[in-house]
């Protein structure tokens, strides 16, 4: 986490990594907003992004995204929603 710029600036908070898991958690902030009010969708997919980063790469094995689809079920409001991001490791190759 100590290398990853992006994460800080967004104030992505660790919360649990462990062997092919990660837990990450965001404050939504109003530089965060898109037009409707909500926190724009490529901020979420970052936090995706960070939480699978750490549970891709928690072994010897170095992993980057190819790509990945997220679906969007509620909206991510101002400052009353901490956005959190689990990702888990199903595979080694």
């Amino acid at each position: 986490m100590a290398t990853d710029t992006a994460a800080k600036m967004l104030g992505i908070e660790q919360l649990e990594v462990a062997d092919g898991f990660a837990r990450f958690r965001m404050t939504v902030r109003g530089d965060m907003l898109n037009m409707h009010g909500t926190c724009h969708g490529g901020i979420i997919f970052t936090l995706a992004g960070v939480a699978f980063a750490f549970a891709a790469n928690t072994d010897e094995t170095t992993a980057v995204l190819q790509s990945a689809s997220i679906d969007y079920l509620v909206p991510v409001l101002f400052f009353r929603t901490r956005a959190v991001a689990v990702a888990t490791r199903t595979s080694s190759s």
